[in-house]
């Protein structure tokens, strides 16, 4: 807060709480954040990359540079657009696993939702940071629908983004009535930072409207132990309480939460908020993250260390996601899939 009243002159705590309020007053431009302190110059990477950050989020940061983790995680970086070994924007052949406008189908039982490219917070570390803007599904959602129908063997549909809670309460309503009127998909999993990124969004209304169309499962990502504020264990226990589960994925990131006490304490905090940590995940080698990328060797090293540390209800399985393979692979198996297939890392 001590940034944001430079430019909101004391904001009301009634504006803070209001979801609406973070949405239009949300930063879309570096320059916005020069009255702030930040004087980098980065137009080439917003130039190539979305960028977004709600007020609550940016309230996170302790001091406007690289060593704070909330602003590794959501300021542009000259990095992204640096020489790097990742070049490839779309490691996971998305596309190619995209039969329409809006379906990602990788798996035989179950699918990818894309039901919007609108982020509260554009994550730099983001797996689709090079693809987000192609999202564009509202002129598809018949087709989208109608594949649903014909395809009998999707059990479960994962509705992604972009972060889904960025609609309103009415069209995910809508959306997700339309899912469950097929009766072989008998689960919906939502993949959303918002509990993270923009709480206030999680009202009651909105909890309502979701376990209407249970079971729903809520897949969160929760990176920092400072982003477990009162605020977002307030939104999670609204969910939890209208009985929706909640599973949290974690991707290890250089000098966010590469660190045994950091994760040790993320992961306790997010048992303590009724959040299962449920994966850790390798960073994917998507163009634009290399500097967050955590080797396979220090990765292994924090996965035996917190397995003394903590609880098994508290312990994420450490996974990679590696193209073909037809599941999530445990990091410690990862070197074997390497030899086998070298250049299929998803």
């Amino acid at each position: 807060m001590k940034y944001l009243n430079k430019l909101f002159n004391n904001i009301s705590e009634e504006d803070w709480q209001s979801w609406e309020w973070q949405l239009k007053h949300s930063f879309r431009s570096i320059k916005e954040l020069h009255a702030l302190g930040l004087h980098e110059s980065l137009t080439d990477v917003e130039d190539k990359y979305p960028f977004c950050l709600s007020p609550y989020y940016l309230s996170l940061i302790d001091e406007l540079n690289y060593g704070d983790p909330i602003y590794k995680m959501s300021i542009p970086s000259i990095y992204e657009i640096a020489p790097a070994i990742y070049n490839e924007p779309d490691p996971f052949e998305e596309q190619k696993h995209s039969p329409i406008p809006g379906i990602i189908n990788r798996y035989k039982n179950r699918v990818v939702l894309l039901a919007t490219n609108l982020c509260a917070v554009n994550c730099r570390h983001c797996t689709r940071k090079n693809t987000l803007k192609n999202i564009e599904t509202h002129d598809y959602f018949d087709a989208i629908f109608e594949y649903l129908v014909e395809h009998t063997e999707i059990r479960e549909v994962l509705v992604s983004g972009g972060d889904p809670l960025m609609l309103s309460d009415e069209k995910l309503d809508w959306l997700l009535g339309n899912i469950k009127k097929n009766e072989h998909i008998k689960v919906i999993r939502i993949g959303t930072r918002i509990p993270t990124t923009l709480p206030m969004r999680v009202t009651h209304e909105l909890a309502k409207t979701l376990a209407k169309h249970s079971p729903v499962w809520i897949s969160t990502h929760f990176n920092s132990p400072k982003e477990l504020t009162e605020e977002a264990k307030t939104a999670c226990a609204r969910l939890v309480d209208a009985g929706l589960p909640i599973v949290n994925q974690t991707v290890l990131l250089k000098d966010v939460n590469d660190d045994i006490n950091i994760l040790k304490n993320l992961f306790n905090g997010l048992q303590e908020t009724r959040i299962k940590p449920y994966y850790a995940f390798l960073g994917d080698p998507v163009q634009g993250t290399e500097q967050f990328y955590v080797s396979i060797e220090d990765a292994l090293m924090l996965e035996n260390k917190l397995r003394k540390e903590i609880s098994g209800l508290c312990m994420p399985a450490f996974v990679a996601d590696v193209a073909d393979q037809g599941s999530k692979i445990p990091i410690r198996d990862l070197m074997t899939v390497a030899t086998e297939q070298p250049n299929n890392k998803e």
